[in-house]
């Protein structure tokens, strides 16, 4: 999901919190965070990981980038049928990428 922010300063906010520079002010010389991935476990007893990526959009200028992807593993349990977890599942998986994405996007809109 790309979304344009208001300027800025709202996407160095965002990188800024999420990977503050100060640790890597002695290594590099003007860093700029260009992705940052984090990995967390799915809701829902849900076998699996939650993935999220984060950067600057290359489409929207002022923009950030926020990909989710819900890894499902079903290698645990032969009962369970793929299918019937997506339809189950679809809606909240969804709707908690929509959160995540949001909570992201209001760190930069605190200036």
């Amino acid at each position: 999901m790309h979304f344009r922010l208001p300027n800025s300063e709202s996407a160095s906010l965002i990188g800024d919190t999420l990977s503050p520079k100060e640790p890597w002010m002695n290594i590099l010389e003007e860093p700029l965070l260009r992705r940052l991935d984090i990995q967390g476990k799915l809701p829902d007893d849900l076998q699996g990981k939650l993935n999220i990526r984060v950067g600057p959009s290359e489409l929207i200028r002022k923009g950030v980038l926020i990909h989710t992807n819900a890894h499902l593993d079903f290698t645990d349990d032969a009962e369970l049928d793929p299918t019937e977890v997506l339809e189950n599942h679809w809606e909240s998986l969804h709707r908690k990428a929509r959160n995540m994405a949001e909570q992201i996007i209001r760190i930069g809109a605190t200036l």
